[in-house]
């Protein structure tokens, strides 16, 4: 409701402009005739000149007074200060053409007319009291115009009666301006009363006005009654929630108009406690509509009582909350059902306000909290649950969470249980946020990671006794190379001795010779690259860099591999750029080529063929490939190719090795900085890529 506004000077002020102005008619009308009066009555006394003079100008100010007149009530702005300054001065005018009136008609030769003079005068300024006193100004110019000149007449004459009738008229005037005072009170605050009674009954009719409005455009439905039940009163929102027009409604009986059968007995009850007590009443009830459906409305009921302490009727506001108890009952379903699939997830799972305070878990967490139920955490903060060593911390990560906005994931921290047993956890928080995007607390959700912190402290340890066997064993290995290659020397310094001398042999003791050098040297072999793996995996490998054409390189290996090409009657093709150079190690890179050279030979197929090619890949790569059209290898068996002594598929062939050759080599190239991988085909033959860091791009001229 607005303030109550009171009634200020200008409107105060504007009042009594527009009173004075409407006495105007009636004053100049009486003013007109007495100036008539007045020549009528002096015709024989005051020369005919000075009487016209004298009317001509009383006749002036009543016509300018009369367009002022016309002029004010055709404005439209009714300015009081200004309006009411210029009847002021309309005012005066005339009272100074009744005060030269009072010195030039009556002549001081003539004291009987003087004496008429002064009782016109003072009569007309006390008629004039009640109509100019509204203004608070107004008056008091007007007597003082009027009566002034004719009191200095008669000081002037200087005469007992002269004296006397002055001070008549000087009394006169004292009364009449206390008169005109009580009358501009009394006029000013009846002004102020009516203005006030003017203002209180414009607020009356914009607060019935709102709260009509209030009643037509509430959702609620406002309904009155009678003493006798029956509705007086049907707001828009009840015919739309009961389905009744307002013609329909009023008159009608509530039992008969919106309440069930079931109802109807409370109704009646709740209805005579109203009308017994007089109290308001507060129920829900299910209500019956136009249509025939039942419906759930919250009711506010409300006694009217008169000044005699007599109810005159109930009013009663309803609103239909069906929905929202459905709403309800569906909020409830849908959160036990949130709480029964957290329940069923294998992880712990709670969530905390801004202060800390748990607002909800899942039964896995209850448990581990020591709780009979997951409500029973509600309210509860760290400080109060078993991990209360650990408090501090968590409370800290919260914190930190929603401060930055910024989850915290899969990180390790220890939990205190209700059985006193400190566990590991793996935990993560999320920032919980409502609607707006503001942080309202944290969601937090954890698992029981500890017999996997022991799983991987077994597995670290075992990995750790696995690598001092390795090493145990690569150290056995390189002493044991050592004490073996020094006889084995021997024995095939003193085979190839022997076989210089074969001649003198006979040819079961010349094979026996070959045998032991065949065999010596597969063992050389098989020792050597023993030497070179644990080398490598003792990181006492040591490599030699050096600028190497690739191309020749190739050539030269295919030098090296002619007698047993020959021998297997096999084809071979390189395409190698000549351009390609190398900043590697020689030795080692000749090792691995030729390695998987012979490879290719051996497990290939009489009258086969072997492809080698290079390619640049990417900048400062290039890819070696070795392709055979060979046996293959079962795909089974690809995956252990690189394993040490395993020689897959030509595990049961004749076909001469050591089952160490392919493990060498991808160890040296990966000590190179290089890497190797294949592709094969069982029956078809298999391709060997090798990926090597390329150095330098020269042509074979430069």
């Amino acid at each position: 409701m607005q303030p109550v506004i009171k009634p200020d000077l200008q409107s105060l002020h504007a009042e009594q402009v527009q009173l004075l102005y409407a006495s105007l008619p009636g004053a100049l009308i009486a003013n007109l005739i007495s100036s008539i009066l007045l020549i009528t009555a002096q015709q024989s006394i005051i020369a005919t000149k000075t009487l016209l003079i004298w009317f001509a100008s009383s006749l002036t100010i009543l016509i300018l007074r009369f367009v002022l007149l016309i002029a004010y009530k055709r404005s439209r702005d009714k300015n009081p200060l200004y309006w009411g300054m210029r009847f002021d001065i309309g005012s005066s005018c005339s009272a100074i053409i009744l005060g030269i009136a009072g010195v030039a008609l009556f002549p001081a030769d003539n004291p009987q007319f003087q004496m008429l003079c002064a009782f016109v005068l003072v009569g007309m300024s006390a008629g004039a009291v009640s109509t100019l006193s509204v203004g608070k100004y107004t008056f008091p110019l007007y007597i003082s115009f009027a009566l002034t000149p004719l009191i200095f007449s008669f000081f002037y004459q200087a005469d007992t009666f002269s004296y006397t009738v002055m001070m008549m008229i000087m009394l006169a005037y004292a009364f009449i301006m206390k008169s005109s005072r009580t009358i501009y009170h009394n006029t000013s605050q009846n002004i102020e009363l009516r203005i006030n009674a003017g203002i209180r009954e414009q607020e009356l009719k914009n607060t019935q006005q709102k709260q009509l409005l209030h009643v037509m455009n509430t959702p609620l439905a406002v309904i009155e009654w009678s003493p006798d039940f029956r509705v007086t009163e049907w707001n828009p929102a009840a015919e739309k929630i009961f389905g009744y027009s307002r013609e329909q409604a009023i008159g009608m009986h509530g039992t008969q108009l919106i309440n069930s059968e079931q109802e109807k007995t409370e109704i009646t009850q709740i209805w005579q406690q109203l009308t017994q007590t007089k109290t308001g009443q507060q129920s829900v009830n299910l209500n019956r509509t136009a249509v025939g459906n039942t419906i759930t409305c919250e009711w506010q009921n409300t006694p009217l009582i008169n000044h005699n302490n007599e109810i005159i009727g109930v009013a009663s506001t309803a609103q239909d909350i069906t929905q929202k108890i459905k709403t309800a009952a569906e909020a409830v379903e849908s959160k036990n059902m949130l709480q029964a699939v957290l329940n069923t997830i294998p992880a712990r799972v709670f969530w905390k306000d801004r202060q800390f305070r748990y607002l909800g878990c899942n039964s896995m967490f209850a448990n581990d909290a020591g709780l009979s139920s997951p409500d029973d955490i509600i309210g509860l903060d760290d400080f109060k649950l078993p991990w209360k060593q650990q408090a501090e911390a968590y409370q800290s990560d919260d914190d930190f969470v929603m401060l930055n906005d910024t989850p915290r994931i899969a990180y390790e921290e220890q939990q205190t249980q209700h059985n006193g047993n400190t566990v590991w956890i793996e935990t993560s928080k999320i920032p919980l946020k409502d609607m707006q995007g503001e942080i309202y607390g944290v969601l937090g959700t954890y698992q029981d990671i500890t017999a996997r912190k022991q799983s991987v402290n077994e597995i670290l340890n075992a990995k750790e006794d696995a690598e001092k066997a390795n090493n145990a064993k690569s150290e056995f290995l390189s002493r044991m190379s050592h004490e073996l290659r020094t006889p084995l020397n021997a024995i095939l310094g003193f085979g190839q001795i022997i076989e210089m001398t074969q001649d003198n042999l006979k040819p079961q003791q010349q094979d026996g010779i070959k045998h032991i050098l065949s065999a010596g040297r597969h063992l050389l072999r098989l020792i050597n690259e023993v030497l070179d793996i644990s080398k490598i995996d003792a990181g006492e490998m040591s490599l030699e860099i050096e600028t190497v054409n690739l191309s020749q390189l190739i050539n030269d290996i295919i030098s090296l591999s002619t007698p047993l090409l020959k021998q297997r009657q096999i084809t071979l093709k390189q395409d190698v750029d000549n351009t390609i150079f190398l900043q590697t190690d020689r030795t080692r890179l000749k090792q691995v080529i030729l390695n998987i050279l012979n490879n290719a030979i051996k497990y290939n197929k009489e009258n086969g063929y072997i492809f080698i090619s290079s390619r640049l890949s990417e900048p400062e790569s290039v890819l070696l490939s070795i392709r055979d059209t060979g046996i293959g290898i079962r795909k089974e068996d690809q995956g252990r190719i690189f394993e040490p002594f395993n020689r897959a598929n030509n595990s049961q062939s004749a076909t001469e090795g050591t089952g160490v050759g392919l493990t060498v080599t991808k160890k040296l190239l990966i000590l190179m900085n290089s890497s190797i991988h294949f592709e094969s085909r069982y029956g078809e033959g298999t391709e060997f890529i090798i990926k090597l860091p390329a150095h330098l791009h020269e042509n074979k001229s430069e």
